[in-house]
């Protein structure tokens, strides 16, 4: 009979505890947002896919498993009452960032009608951990079939505000029609 063992040693160094730590660092290879795809369900009592959070004023923001472009589950948001509905996905783990390197985002969005618009971009903190503000790098609208966006951050792209030394990756929805829906999934960042 075989047993796997951990390597501890090399497991500790390599793999964030992605719920004691408030910094998330890049894993190797330098790329990934973590539970970008939404794989990792809701965590204890928490209503949110694991790493993930957000606030909306009247509609339904929940994790589905019928429409995705990796994996099983992307993200809905749905206006569901008619009235102004704004919607701020953000990602719970701050990310270490040079203001000296560029970043390149991926997301994968779709839209109910094509002229819905969603943003994304980030919010910037210093090196005490102080917001700075937020930088939106995309606002404009996806379409009604899947479309990946790709956006350059940092050096060579949006510029992170002055003396950002981590970010928080962001989505940001408002709409004002009941029933339009935005999509969103395979939330991805090469460093």
């Amino acid at each position: 009979m075989r047993v796997q063992k951990r390597n501890a040693v090399r497991d500790d160094l390599l793999t964030a505890d992605r719920h004691r730590s408030a910094v998330y660092p890049l894993p190797i290879g330098r790329q990934g947002i973590y539970n970008g795809a939404f794989e990792q369900g809701p965590v204890a009592a928490s209503p949110f896919p694991d790493g993930w959070h957000w606030y909306n004023n009247v509609g339904i923001v929940s994790r589905i498993n019928t429409d995705s472009t990796a994996g099983a589950y992307c993200v809905e948001c749905v206006n569901a009452a008619g009235a102004a509905f704004g919607a701020t996905m953000l990602s719970t783990k701050l990310m270490p960032v040079s203001v000296l390197s560029t970043y390149v985002f991926r997301v994968c969005l779709k839209a109910s009608g094509a002229g819905i618009t969603i943003g994304f971009g980030a919010h910037c903190y210093d090196s005490a951990k102080a917001t700075l503000g937020t930088v939106l790098a995309y606002n404009a609208a996806p379409g009604v079939a899947w479309t990946q966006v790709t956006q350059n951050m940092g050096a060579a792209g949006t510029a992170f505000a002055a003396n950002t030394r981590y970010i928080r990756f962001y989505v940001i929805w408002n709409d004002v029609t009941a029933g339009n829906w935005v999509r969103i999934d395979n939330i991805y960042l090469e460093a």
